[in-house]
């Protein structure tokens, strides 16, 4: 679940916004929902849905789920895989997901940014990157020398801070982490960035309760948009692997920030 108490605290990272270009497409198929978005377009023939392009990741191959043809869609940003293009979009309804190129109306495509660009979008794959693993690499655990005592260096099990401080910083954000994962909700909550509604975005940080031995060290995982969540399991010493799950199989949740919305 988290971490024990220690005290250390990262600087603001200031990212580099990006600016822009709206491009709206009409036409006489396609079901556009009237939202207030930059792009908008909508899918050639029925899409199955993915929650991540990597191909040598099971869970990025299976959809998740699937719209048809003409259903519209806002597209937020696009990267490139072995497999060719994709587009990270919403379809309506709170839905989000990764969707083939191929399915999308061609001539709103010119001016969607790479998914390179988003903090949030970038948080979410650098999580799911990590699904099945039980260890960080060497690398990543010299990024969070702090976080690794009493359990095993580099285990995920007991350390979700140091999992959430490495997916938001592969996003080029700034977690604050001067302590456990409630201690961490409790900063946030102090200086009102907390969401207590409402679906958490992929990238979100999403926190919950967590006892053991009577006292609360809480948990923190990433949102994987549409409910769920990419996160460490267990406690140190157990050796879990990092699992996407349901945000309520944890409990009730405690809220979410979004670190996004205002660090740049």
């Amino acid at each position: 679940m988290l971490q024990r108490p220690r005290i250390w605290q990262f600087g603001v990272v200031l990212t580099v916004g990006l600016a822009i270009i709206a491009f709206a497409v009409g036409s006489a198929t396609a079901q556009v929902r009237s939202v207030a978005t930059t792009y908008e377009s909508y899918t050639t023939a029925s899409a199955p849905i993915y929650w991540c392009t990597t191909p040598s990741i099971s869970t990025c191959t299976t959809p998740m789920n699937g719209v048809g043809g003409g259903a519209g869609l806002h597209m937020i940003c696009w990267e490139d895989e072995a497999t060719g293009r994709w587009f990270w979009a919403e379809f309506g309804g709170g839905l989000y997901g990764f969707v083939r190129s191929t399915l999308v109306a061609r001539a709103s495509q010119i001016s969607t940014p790479n998914c390179w660009w988003k903090s949030d979008t970038t948080t979410g794959n650098w999580a799911f990157q990590h699904l099945g693993q039980t260890q960080a690499s060497t690398a990543e655990a010299n990024l969070v020398p702090w976080a690794w005592t009493p359990g095993p260096t580099r285990e995920w099990s007991g350390d979700c801070v140091a999992f959430a401080w490495l997916a938001t910083h592969a996003g080029g954000l700034s977690m604050w982490s001067g302590g456990n994962a409630i201690d961490i909700f409790n900063y946030y909550k102090a200086n009102g960035r907390v969401h207590t509604g409402g679906v958490a975005p992929r990238g979100a940080l999403v926190f919950w309760h967590a006892f053991s031995a009577g006292k609360d060290y809480g948990h923190v995982a990433v949102s994987a948009g549409n409910g769920w969540v990419v996160g460490t399991q267990g406690w140190d010493f157990q050796g879990l692997p990092v699992a996407l799950s349901t945000i309520s199989s944890h409990g009730a949740s405690v809220g979410w920030v979004y670190l996004t919305e205002w660090q740049g």
